[in-house]
């Protein structure tokens, strides 16, 4: 994955912009932030994903 595909986004994005770079369903991104192996952090019901920690992640 390029990292470079973050740009535009906000500091946090969303499942469904999460998948979208990802190339996968945003349920799996759900699943992969329940399980902690993506960067995430939960605001109620929602989860959030910081855009510069995913940035860090998709570099290694």
């Amino acid at each position: 994955m390029n990292a470079d595909a973050l740009e535009g986004y906000g500091d946090f994005l969303k499942a469904a912009e999460v998948a979208s770079v990802l190339g996968v369903s945003s349920r799996m991104v759900t699943r992969l932030a329940e399980r902690g192996e993506i960067p995430a952090v939960r605001i109620g019901r929602a989860w959030r994903f910081p855009r510069e920690r995913l940035r860090e992640y998709l570099e290694r």
